[in-house]
């Protein structure tokens, strides 16, 4: 692992290593707790933390503390200048992996499986405009959610990068829900999925940043999915980071006066308020679903459950020596008052939490 797998920090880093004119070393990255925050055998050594916000602000201070040692020029020698670009790293890394809008991931939580159609902002931008303009057959890539603080925002994962014996699993794009800003996510996942239609995304990202056509398409298509000006500007600001196109992009970002057609975004509206805007993008692709094929992914992730299920119930039929279970049984079967108290009926067991 290097530090351009996360590319928050390696843009933060060629950014100070340009303004102090001295070059940007992609070092190897370890993780020791006992050690972290150290530069050793050419690699620096960091400690594992919980956030990937924190670990992205570890890779950069160690960098800049050590870089006397890295690159033979010292990048902290002001310390107002330091202090002023940690401050300007912490409150980058806050907008973009923290978002009040997000509804809240539950702690235990692993991961989820799903595919491309699922997100339909990435899905449409690929099928309308990615696909078509260079020519390539769009996939329903599997995608999996969840939350690491050891893997930048996305990243398109085969068996080739992971030791598996389950090879039929792969490939898949890997989106980290610790990058709570929608925006930020989506961008991520964006730029990762061209990687997986096996092409070259910061080609076809600055073919987009810089042909007017696709450009055009491309605007469009995001301000009709966010709600703000703000959250345009975060989905291509994290973009032109990824494709390394940050000097096309600060003449195209939307002007915080700036206003268009479209009064309310969809994120917001179909997300978190559940509003008539969702009907823009939604209906259409709800119409396209019969043509893409069946979605497994929810069985997927109810087949250990329902199969935990009927082994209790297959292991009552043959206890009892009945055909089927009767409804009082087989609710009694998957409620935890069925290892409990097995004598009472159901009606016996809610008499106690009733009011009347």
């Amino acid at each position: 692992m290097k530090i351009s797998d996360f590319k928050f920090a390696e843009y933060f880093l060629r950014t100070i290593c340009k303004h102090h004119k001295c070059p940007f070393v992609d070092l190897p990255i370890e993780f020791d707790a006992d050690k972290g925050g150290s530069f050793s055998d050419g690699k620096i050594v960091i400690g594992e933390w919980d956030k990937l916000g924190k670990t992205i602000f570890q890779i950069v201070s160690t960098y800049v503390h050590n870089a006397d040692k890295i690159t033979g020029v010292s990048l902290d020698v002001n310390p107002s200048t330091k202090t002023s670009f940690y401050n300007s790293v912490v409150a980058f890394l806050r907008d973009m992996t923290y978002s009040p809008l997000n509804i809240p991931v539950p702690e235990d939580f692993t991961s989820v499986v799903g595919k491309l159609n699922r997100n339909h902002f990435v899905w449409s931008t690929m099928r309308h405009i990615v696909c078509p303009s260079f020519d390539k057959p769009l996939k329903n890539v599997k995608i999996v959610y969840g939350k690491s603080a050891l893997i930048d925002g996305a990243k398109f994962l085969t068996d080739k990068d992971i030791p598996s014996n389950k090879p039929d699993q792969f490939p898949f794009v890997y989106c980290n829900l610790e990058i709570e800003n929608t925006p930020a996510r989506e961008a991520f996942l964006l730029y990762e999925i061209i990687r997986a239609h096996e092409m070259d995304p910061r080609g076809i990202l600055h073919d987009v940043f810089t042909k007017q056509e696709l450009w055009n398409k491309f605007i469009e298509s995001a301000r009709i999915s966010y709600n703000t000006n703000d959250a345009i500007n975060d989905f291509l600001t994290t973009l032109s980071i990824l494709s390394d196109e940050m000097g096309s992009i600060e003449k195209r970002l939307i002007k915080k006066n700036a206003t268009w057609n479209a009064k309310n975004g969809i994120h917001r509206e179909s997300q978190f308020f559940g509003n008539s805007t969702w009907w823009y993008m939604g209906l259409l692709e709800k119409l396209l679903e019969p043509a893409r094929g069946p979605d497994w992914s929810g069985y997927e992730i109810m087949k250990p459950f329902t199969d935990e299920l009927w082994e209790k119930v297959e292991k009552e039929k043959k206890k009892r020596g009945l055909k089927e279970l009767p409804m009082e049984l087989l609710l009694r079967v998957q409620s935890e008052e069925f290892k409990q108290q097995p004598d009472l009926i159901i009606q016996g067991l809610l008499a106690d939490n009733r009011i009347w």
